[in-house]
C-alpha cells in the first residue's frame, strides 16, 4: 500500500544537533544564574551605600527632618522608580524610532 503525498515523514533526530542545543539551552541557564546572582548584589551594594548616606545625612547635615526625609525617601525608593523610568524611555525612544524610520512598532 502507498502512503498519501500529504502524509507526515518519520521525523529525522540528528543527535548532535541535539546535543549542540542542550549545550546551548545549559549554557543559557548558567548565563541568566550568574546575571541574577550578579544583579542582586548590586541591589544589595546600592542598599549599603544607601544606608551609609542615609545614616551621614542624619547625622552630618543640618538639614531640616522634611528635608532629611525627603531625600531618605528618594534613596530608597530609587532603584524602583528608575526602572519605570527607563521602561518609559526606552519605549517612548522605541516607537519614536519605529516611527521615523517607518517601521512597524514591536513592544
Amino acid at each position: 500500500m502507498e502512503e498519501p503525498k500529504y502524509a507526515m515523514k518519520e521525523p529525522e533526530y540528528d543527535q548532535n544537533d541535539a546535543e549542540l542545543k542542550t549545550t546551548k539551552a545549559n549554557y543559557q541557564v548558567v548565563k541568566v544564574d550568574e546575571l541574577q546572582s550578579f544583579n542582586y548584589f548590586l541591589f544589595v551594594t546600592y542598599y549599603v551605600v544607601a544606608t551609609l548616606a542615609i545614616l551621614m545625612i542624619i547625622f552630618l547635615f543640618p538639614y531640616n527632618n522634611y528635608l532629611k526625609s525627603f531625600i531618605i525617601i528618594l534613596l530608597i525608593i530609587y532603584p524602583f522608580a528608575i526602572y519605570q523610568l527607563e521602561t518609559f524611555l526606552y519605549n517612548n525612544i522605541t516607537y519614536s524610532l519605529s516611527f521615523l524610520y517607518e517601521q512597524p512598532y514591536q513592544r
